[in-house]
């Protein structure tokens, strides 16, 4: 085995070497440390494939990318320059498409000439099941039947989906017949049959569906009750809690309007104390964002491209488009965000990235959720040359985003953390997206 290795090893170092001359006068000859040994789940159990990556100083090259069999790798080749010397390696493991940093048993540094053996571990999920060449599927199960219902009443579906972190998304055959929230709470409208659907998604993962029928049978919304004093009155209770009604008989009453508190479902880990609580029930409310199955929001964790553009243009009311060709490589049709994807991206605010990619699945950091918001608004880039913010990170803010940051913060859709930063690369929570967008409807 060794031998192999070793046979590898100086076939490597050779091509390497020979294509880094060019570089030699610049910075120097380069080194190569050579690496292989085992990856395993973090229980032991070998990883049966994927591919392993090493990174120096946050880079990497082709030779330092290997294929993993049977939870071992034989040989990648890492290149550097003396002032790398000692310098921590990175290894990251593609597995089920999905990326994981590793853990090596004990730390390892790079150095010129090393030939060394690593084991390394990788928190993830050992796939039991899954025949060879069958894609992995989200699993998603409604546990409510068929729905019958009478215009006006709702019901809230009970979703099962494994992984559960998955994403789920709702939708209904027939908006006139019943509609269905962002949350999976379904309307009764009018009277018919609708298909309420779920899509369950999940990075690196087939979406799954899972769908039930909903029977509506109209019925009056008027109500006969006693009202205080005596009497009766016939009223009507919209979903927003305003009462239209007629009050006749003895005592207290008077006909028009009043309204009365209706009941917020909210989420059980957004509790009053929560410094969004507010922007994320009243999103909530209007149907604009949704939870996860259990009554969670999920308020900390990130929250892809994707989804930001899903709950901004359902937020200013921008109609999904699903005409024509796909826009960018990675949005096909099909996809649950391919309408909004496609109409923001023609509406001018979200254009994705040179390679025609839109990168879908990649976390949105803070100071692209302000340039989005800002194009949405159709302010562009309302900041003079050169202005900076008062935020002591205002250096970290890249160029091509600066002057939207600037005008975000001057119209109020943006803050900092209460050590006077701004954090523009930090990955942006799903607590944050809901509190700009809040910010931008009340402009």
């Amino acid at each position: 085995m060794r031998l192999k290795i070793f046979s590898i090893l100086m076939t490597l170092l050779i091509v390497l070497g020979m294509s880094s001359l060019a570089f030699a006068e610049e910075q120097g000859p380069p080194g190569f440390g050579a690496f292989y040994g085992e990856v395993n789940y973090a229980d032991g159990t070998p990883l049966e494939s994927g591919t392993i990556q090493g990174y120096l100083n946050g880079e990497t090259t082709e030779g330092a990318k290997c294929v993993i069999k049977d939870g071992k790798f034989e040989a990648i080749v890492v290149e550097g320059y003396s002032s790398s010397e000692n310098q921590p390696l990175v290894f990251k493991v593609t597995y089920n498409g999905n990326e994981y940093t590793a853990i090596a048993a004990t730390e390892v540094l790079w150095n010129s000439m090393d030939f060394e053996e690593v084991k390394l571990s990788i928190d993830a999920t050992r796939d039991t099941g899954n025949p060879a060449g069958e894609t992995e599927k989200v699993k998603i199960t409604i546990s409510s039947g068929n729905i019958s219902l009478k215009a006006g009443e709702t019901e809230q579906l009970s979703v099962t989906v494994s992984p559960s972190d998955a994403t789920v998304m709702y939708s209904s055959s027939n908006n006139d017949v019943a509609s269905v929230s962002s949350g999976g709470l379904v309307t009764a409208v009018g009277d018919g049959t609708a298909v309420i659907t779920a899509t369950a998604s999940s990075d690196g993962l087939e979406n799954a569906v899972d769908d039930v029928s909903v029977t509506v049978t109209e019925t009056s919304g008027d109500v006969d009750g006693t009202v205080e004093g005596g009497g009766t009155t016939d009223v009507n209770v919209s979903g927003d809690g305003v009462i239209d009604g007629n009050t006749t008989g003895e005592g207290i009453g008077t006909g028009g309007e009043t309204t009365v508190p209706v009941q917020n479902q909210g989420f059980v880990d957004v509790p009053s104390t929560h410094w969004a609580y507010n922007v994320i029930n009243t999103l909530s409310q209007k149907k604009i964002v949704g939870g996860y199955p259990g009554g969670l929001f999920k308020p900390e964790n990130n929250i892809s491209r994707a989804e930001f553009i899903k709950i901004l243009t359902g937020a200013i009311g921008l109609a999904g488009d699903n005409s024509g060709a796909p826009l960018f490589t990675d949005v096909p049709q099909g996809e649950w965000y391919y309408g909004c994807v496609q109409a923001a991206a023609r509406a001018g605010f979200s254009k994705g990235y040179d390679t025609g990619e839109f990168r879908p699945d990649a976390q949105i950091t803070r100071q692209e959720m302000a340039v989005i918001l800002i194009k949405a608004m159709g302010k562009e880039n309302a900041a003079a040359a050169g202005e900076k913010t008062s935020f002591t990170d205002d250096s970290s803010i890249a160029s091509w985003a600066r002057g939207f940051v600037v005008t975000a913060v001057s119209q109020g859709l943006v803050n900092g953390y209460e050590d006077n930063t701004f954090r523009p690369g930090n990955n942006a929570t799903r607590a944050e997206a809901c509190a700009m967008i809040s910010k931008l409807l009340a402009e």
